[in-house]
């Protein structure tokens, strides 16, 4: 029976071994499974992050060292943590990535292609939940990375940055997902593009720190 089909159809019939055995299973394909690769995406960037404001710290501060007369030249070719980096990408991949991916699926989903006013409610809904994404980010980092293990160490941890970090997601956070919207990106997408986005005012963020530190 094989043998009076078509050429055509003989060979979407018969599988080629190659292809399948290249293939990307199905729980892993960004279509069938975003919030995975969402989490990933986040724990790639979370992780990437400390590493690149490690070494541009550690140039900055390498050729001030160089300058000096006196003390220690050398540059330091580890310069990061690992434990810092692996706790960060645990975040990015178990908290950052779903309370994300979950909070702008909800905005896509209450605000859809054709609601009036949508770029309004969705400034709006994004500007209001803000700052809740980000006394959530300083509590999650403040347990995994800064050791607090009482309430007063997390609530002085949120007195000390929680300025800081609102003053440098306002301004861009709201805007992002609404241009997403705009430009008919899925809320998939726009996760990835806020990570992105994040991650530049992190490595920022991180490497004024550690000079300042060093």
């Amino acid at each position: 029976m094989p043998a009076l089909l078509p050429d055509a159809l003989r060979q979407q019939a018969v599988p080629d071994p190659a292809a399948a055995a290249t293939a990307v299973p199905a729980q892993w394909s960004f279509h069938v499974n975003p919030l995975l690769w969402s989490a990933m995406t986040l724990a790639a960037m979370c992780a990437l992050s400390e590493l690149l404001a490690a070494y541009l710290a550690e140039i900055v501060n390498h050729r001030c060292r160089a300058s000096d007369a006196i003390g220690d030249k050398s540059f330091r070719r580890r310069p990061f943590s690992r434990r810092r980096v692996a706790r960060l990408a645990a975040y990015g991949l178990l908290v950052a990535g779903p309370v994300l991916h979950s909070c702008l699926s909800v905005l896509d989903t209450a605000y859809p292609i054709g609601t009036r006013f949508r770029r309004t409610r969705l400034f709006l809904a994004t500007l209001l939940l803000t700052p809740l994404l980000d006394a959530l980010h300083l509590i999650s980092l403040s347990l995994a990375l800064d050791g607090a293990r009482t309430p007063r160490d997390v609530y002085a941890t949120l007195c000390l940055n929680a300025m800081p970090v609102a003053m440098a997601t306002l301004p861009w956070f709201p805007s992002a997902v609404v241009l997403g919207a705009s430009l008919g990106l899925h809320a998939d997408v726009w996760t990835g593009v806020c990570a992105v986005v994040a991650a530049s005012f992190c490595v920022a963020g991180s490497v004024l720190h550690k000079t300042h530190v060093s």
